[in-house]
């Protein structure tokens, strides 16, 4: 696998009006390899493109780690500091890999 990733996951705090917001660490809570693929074709991905959003598909080896992954999760493309959200995450279609779907966030890690 080619690319690496980095995965965060955020915490809930206080926003001072009596809500809560999530703050992202700095730091990641661990870093992958992973194969990012470009998505084109389906009628949600070229919307997304037309709105200036990335939308991407991860494929991981399947770990324990790996496999604790779920949209709260942030993914950080470690070689060219695109940061995306997780929108799905497949783990049974395929013992072996996890296949994650992704948006991009305009955000720097």
């Amino acid at each position: 696998m080619r690319d690496r990733v980095e995965f965060r996951l955020a915490t809930e705090t206080a926003d001072g009006y009596g809500g809560t917001r999530e703050v992202w660490p700095a730091n990641p809570d661990f870093t992958a390899p992973a194969e990012i693929v470009f998505q084109k074709g389906q009628e949600e991905f070229e919307a997304a493109r037309r709105d200036g959003r990335a939308r991407r598909k991860m494929r991981l080896l399947s770990t324990t780690t790996t496999r604790a992954i779920t949209t709260k999760w942030r993914a950080t493309d470690a070689l060219r500091g695109t940061v995306y959200n997780i929108l799905a995450v497949d783990v049974v279609t395929d013992r072996r890999w996890i296949y994650i779907d992704v948006e991009s966030t305009g955000d720097q890690p």
